[in-house]
Formats: structure tokens, C-alpha cells, sequence
């Protein structure tokens, strides 16, 4: 009876052993000699009630026995959370990794489904000892999947600096992904659980990492619902990451990369550094997420990029394919001082917006001070400085780019060459587009191919474009102030153009320099140009007779349209060379006068003091067709001026 009761007893105590969850605060050394024996046990015990909190001490470091130390199965709760924490003041706890095992699924610190985990303060570093592919990490922390229902979700990590090896392509400071700890291949999500949601990433650093965030859900496309991306993920919101020195070889490399996920924020975080290597280039890149909400604000790209024929993307937007209800707004990042000064073949776009929302804004970004090319090399790319592009349904509603900046920026080309050149392009489609105090000041292209300020192309069903901006733009090939070739209902009013400088030599089909370029089309139901002001448009080295156009209306072919032109104030003057010419106004038909709109000018105020060339003319409103009745009888109060009169000062010309 008394062996059966100490058996009995034996095993009750066993059993509370077992059990002996973990719970308050434990010390790293102390109540564990090192964090690789505080993980074990957790993973064996669990969390217990109102969680536990191991503090691992300043300047404290270790080296990881194996790839799997830092492996984390267990799981706190909103109740029961699980907290490593840096203890007092100095450098930050250092964790050094173990040798690896594989070339795609090793890292320092692994969380492998679990909730509600937070690592503050806690620094990560490859081990030297590590040369190979083999023996390296890929990840700084992981945090990855237990199953298709068990994501790991509300999981933080800030104040940390993880250092890898970016000499493998593999490497990545912070790691999210669809998979488990033991193989990439992606899950088949079928619960909300099994996302990786509410991750917070803030105030870490991250050097020599081949690619510095990363973060990727399931692709999620039945019955487009998308309810299985990553939700509510966080990625600089609470502070700023920094992340500096990655990329490097032949891969594409990101500072950070986001996928397949929805209502997401990525805010204050500086890319800077250099990146070397050939393989393209993003600071800043948020993948396919169909139907996806998303706040991107207060970001900083400056990269030294040395690429040639890769595509370099300072931010670029690729989020909202399918839209349905979705909110984007992307707001007050900056693009500076990047550098591209090996380019060739390969393009640049400081701000590329592939696709938009329901509800779209983008406001108070800024790409400045940033050079593509160099004197000595062909750098014949496209460069675009905020290329905002959709072709989302006309069920949207308004969208609005406002208050962005563009100067102070440089093209250069060891040769000019036919290349084209981009500050604003505006081809997101809304129901209402509206583009409106934006600045593009200053900004320099050696190149042959066109230069366009604004350049607004969709088929939103109307389009504002009011209170820009565009104070000195240089360029070698055809150059426009504002550029509007497509689309419908268009009001162009309020604008100052002035200062634009083309060196082309000569052409025979198109204006060189215009301040406001419109090209009707088939498409335009009504154009309303009013109140803008132009002046200082230069070719001095043009031979062309049309080759500067104040307001420069390239008619469409619709005989139901009048297109009104009110108020403006349009002031040339310059020279070219031998058959240079010149107009204040000026319409040229594409086809048979009779196919044309009709214009409506009234109170406008067109002066030409250019000095025309050998056989050229100034005039002050010129067409190139001789059917007067598409100018209409209600224009009036009209001021034309095109210098003393005489055979090649006129007023007027057909």
C-alpha cells in the first residue's frame, strides 16, 4: 500500500513538473545560463498566466549551438504574452548564429507559428566561421508557419540590428513567409488563422543583407475576397527602420519587399546606401495584393545604385490589381540623391505607382537632387520621376495627386541619344482624375529623346489638372510643360509654365517646345484651358517653323466639340536658328479641316517677341489649315501680339 502511494505521489509530481508552465520575469544568465536553454525550455513548457518576460542583459552575447536554437514552437496569448527583452543600459544583447544546414531554411531566430512574441533590443549576427551558402543564414528572424491554420500573428520586433552576409543572395534581415520552418513550399491557407498577421517591425537596423524586410502571404484569389493575405501589418509605423548596404550581385535585391497582403502600413524608414552589382533595384517595393487597402508615408530612399541594365525603383507601388473597395494613400516619402551613374539600358522610376485604389491619393512625396547616368556613359533608359499608372475599372471614384515636388534633378548621357524623360506621368484612371499643386522645378536632361513636365494620359471620365508648377526644364529632344494626349472632359486652368529650354536642332512633325501640349484625339469631349500663364519656352537651335507653341492644340476629329481657351497669358521670346518659328497659340490639324473641333478664345493674352529665322515667322495664332469657321464666332477680347509688324511679325497665319 505504501509502494502504490509513492508511486502515486511520484507521478503527481512529475506530471506538475510537465506542466510547470512559464510565467513572470527570467533573467538571461540567471534563471537560464543562455537564451538557447530559456528557448528549449519555453518550447517544452509554454507560456503560463500573464506570460513571461525573460530579460537578457546588455552587452550580453552568445553563439547558437545549431541553426534550430532559436527555434520557437511555442505561443503566447493576448493574456499570456512572451517578451525577450534587452536588461539596462550599453549595446544591445548579441546573438551569433549557429553553422547552418541547408541553403534556403536557416535562421538565427524562428518563430514557427506562434502569437503574441515580441523581441526588443535583441541583436542578430551571421558568424564568420560560416563561408559557405550551405553554412550561412538566409534569415536574421523568420517568422513563419505551424500549419494552413496556424500563422504566427502579433508578433514584434524593434530595436534590433541584424547583421547577415549579403554575398549570399539568399539573405534576409527580417523574414515573413507562407511556409513552414522545414521546407518554402507555400501553404493553401484555409482559415484567417493561418496568416501571418498584425506584425509590427520598427526601430531595427539592417546591414549586409542581401535584401533587408521581406514579407509575403498566401495568395489569396477565391471568389476574389482575398480574406487570407496577411492583415494589418506594420513595417516602420512605430519608428524607423534603417536599412543600409544590400543587394549586390545578379538578384534583384529590395530594401523592403511586401506580398499578398491587405491593410498594410509602411512608414518612416530610411533605405540608404549603396548597391552594387547588376541585378535591379527597389528601396521600396509592395507586390501583387489584389483588392488591398494601403498607407505608405514618411519612407526616405537614397541609394547609390550601380547597376546598367537592371530597372531601379526608388518606391514602386504594384499593389491593387483587381479593386473593388479598397483605400490607398500613399503621402510625404522622399526620393533623394540617388544615383544610377553606370546605367546603359537599364530604367529608372524614383515613384512607381503600377496601380492605384477605389480611393486613391498620393500628396506630399518629393523626388529630388537625383542623378541618372553620367558623362561617360550611354544611360539611354526611360526615366520617369513619378510614373503613377492604372488601368483599374471607371467604377472608381476621384483621385488625387497634389502638393508633390520634383527638382533639382539631373539626366545625363555620355552622348545625347534618343531617350525619354518623365516628371509627372498621370495615367491612373478614376472617375475624376485631379492633378493639382504639384512643382517640378529646375530639373536638367541630357538626352535627344522628349521631356515631358506633365504628362497626363487616361480615360478618366474627367480630369483636372489645376495650380502646377514647372519653373526650368533642359532637355536635347522635343520638350512640354504640361502634355495631355487622351481621355475626356479635361480642365486646364491656374498652371505656370515657364522656362523650358530644348536644344533640339530640327524636326517636321511635332512642336519642340510647348508649354501646354493637347492632343484632342477621338476622345475628348470638351477642353477648357483657362487662366494659365507661359513664357520663357526656348529652341535656340531649331530650324523647325513651328518648333516653340505657347498653347498648342493638336485637333482631334470630332465636329461636335468646342474646345474653350480663356485667359491665359502666354509670353515668348528667343531665337532660333535659319527657318526657326514660332507661335503664342497655334492649332494644327491632323486631318481634313472639316473633321475638326472648333476652338472658343476669349480674353487671352498672346505676346511673341521671339526673332524668327532666316524664312520663319512669329505669330501671335497660327493654324495650319485655312478653315476659319472652326474659329468660333463667340471669341473675343482677345490681345495679339507679335512684335512691329512686317513679313515675318504676324499676327495671324494659315
Amino acid at each position: 500500500m505504501k509502494k502504490n502511494l509513492l508511486i502515486a505521489l511520484l507521478c503527481i509530481f512529475i506530471s506538475g513538473l510537465s506542466y510547470a508552465q512559464l510565467t513572470g520575469i527570467k533573467n538571461i544568465p540567471g534563471d537560464y545560463a543562455t537564451l538557447e536553454l530559456a528557448i528549449t525550455d519555453l518550447n517544452a513548457q509554454g507560456v503560463g498566466a500573464g506570460g513571461v518576460i525573460f530579460n537578457i542583459d546588455s552587452v550580453y552575447t552568445e553563439t547558437f549551438s545549431s541553426p534550430t536554437a532559436g527555434k520557437i514552437t511555442a505561443t503566447g496569448t493576448v493574456a499570456n504574452p512572451i517578451t525577450f527583452q534587452k536588461k539596462g543600459v550599453g549595446a544591445n544583447p548579441a546573438i551569433t548564429a549557429g553553422i547552418g544546414t541547408t541553403t534556403n531554411l536557416d535562421g538565427i531566430i524562428i518563430i514557427a507559428g506562434g502569437d503574441y512574441i515580441t523581441f526588443d533590443g535583441i541583436d542578430l549576427n551571421e558568424n564568420p566561421a560560416n563561408t559557405t551558402p550551405t553554412t550561412q543564414m538566409e534569415w536574421g528572424y523568420a517568422i513563419l508557419k505551424a500549419s494552413v491554420t496556424d500563422g504566427s500573428q502579433n508578433i514584434t520586433i524593434r530595436n534590433s540590428t541584424i547583421t547577415l552576409n549579403k554575398l549570399n543572395t539568399a539573405t534576409i534581415g527580417i523574414y515573413a513567409h507562407n511556409h513552414l520552418p522545414s521546407a518554402t513550399t507555400a501553404l493553401t491557407i484555409t482559415n484567417a488563422s493561418g496568416a501571418n498577421s498584425y506584425l509590427k517591425i520598427y526601430n531595427n537596423t539592417i546591414n549586409n543583407c542581401y535584401s533587408g524586410i521581406s514579407v509575403t502571404g498566401f495568395n489569396d484569389v477565391v471568389g476574389n475576397a482575398f480574406a487570407f493575405y496577411d492583415q494589418y501589418n506594420e513595417i516602420g509605423k512605430d519608428g524607423a527602420n534603417t536599412i543600409g548596404s544590400f543587394g549586390g550581385s545578379t538578384v534583384v535585391s529590395y530594401g523592403i519587399y511586401t506580398k499578398y497582403q491587405n491593410n498594410l502600413k509602411i512608414a518612416n524608414n530610411s533605405i540608404i546606401g549603396s548597391v552594387t552589382g547588376t541585378g535591379g533595384c527597389s528601396g521600396i517595393q509592395l507586390d501583387a495584393s489584389s483588392n488591398a487597402s494601403l498607407e505608405l508615408y514618411g519612407n526616405t530612399v537614397k541609394i547609390a545604385y550601380s547597376g546598367t541594365s537592371g530597372t531601379f525603383n526608388g518606391i514602386y507601388d504594384n499593389m491593387g490589381t483587381t479593386v473593388t473597395n479598397n483605400l490607398v494613400n500613399i503621402h510625404d516619402n522622399t526620393v533623394t540623391q540617388c544615383t544610377m551613374p553606370s546605367a546603359t539600358t537599364g530604367s529608372c522610376n524614383y515613384f512607381n505607382i503600377a496601380h492605384a485604389g477605389v480611393h486613391f491619393s498620393f500628396h506630399g512625396n518629393s523626388a529630388t537632387s537625383n542623378t541618372y547616368g553620367s558623362s561617360s556613359t550611354t544611360s539611354i533608359g526611360q526615366v520617369v520621376y513619378m510614373y503613377l499608372f492604372g488601368s483599374n475599372p471607371s467604377t472608381l471614384s476621384t483621385i488625387d495627386i497634389y502638393n508633390n515636388d520634383v527638382s533639382n534633378n539631373t539626366r545625363l548621357q555620355s552622348v545625347p541619344a534618343t531617350a525619354t524623360t518623365m516628371i509627372y506621368y498621370g495615367g491612373i484612371k478614376g472617375a475624376v482624375q485631379n492633378t493639382y499643386y504639384n512643382t517640378a522645378v529646375n530639373n536638367n536632361f541630357v538626352s535627344t529623346g522628349p521631356a515631358y513636365g506633365y504628362y497626363i494620359v487616361n480615360a478618366s471620365t474627367a480630369k483636372n489638372i489645376y495650380g502646377n508648377v514647372l519653373n526650368g526644364m533642359t532637355n536635347g529632344g522635343l520638350s512640354y510643360g504640361i502634355s495631355l494626349l487622351s481621355g475626356v472632359n479635361a480642365n486646364i486652368y491656374g498652371n505656370k509654365i515657364q522656362n523650358i529650354t530644348s536644344s533640339f536642332i530640327t524636326t517636321t512633325s511635332a512642336t519642340i517646345v510647348g508649354g501646354i501640349y493637347m492632343s484632342a484625339g477621338t476622345s475628348f469631349l470638351s477642353m477648357n484651358v483657362y487662366n494659365n500663364m507661359i513664357s520663357e519656352l526656348y529652341a535656340p537651335s531649331a530650324t523647325y517653323a513651328k518648333a516653340v507653341g505657347g498653347i498648342v492644340l493638336f485637333a482631334g476629329t470630332s465636329t461636335t466639340i468646342t474646345h474653350g481657351i480663356y485667359n491665359n497669358t502666354v509670353y515668348l521670346h528667343g531665337t532660333g536658328a535659319a527657318g526657326f518659328g514660332s507661335s503664342a497659340f497655334y492649332v494644327h490639324s491632323v486631318t481634313i479641316p472639316a473633321n475638326n473641333p472648333a476652338f472658343d478664345l476669349r480674353g487671352n493674352i498672346f505676346v511673341n517677341n521671339c526673332t524668327p529665322g532666316a524664312g520663319g515667322l512669329a505669330v501671335a495664332f497660327r493654324m495650319n489649315f485655312t478653315d476659319l469657321s472652326k474659329y468660333s464666332n463667340l471669341s473675343n477680347n482677345n490681345n495679339f501680339w507679335a512684335g512691329t509688324p512686317d513679313a515675318t511679325h504676324v499676327i495671324f497665319s494659315d
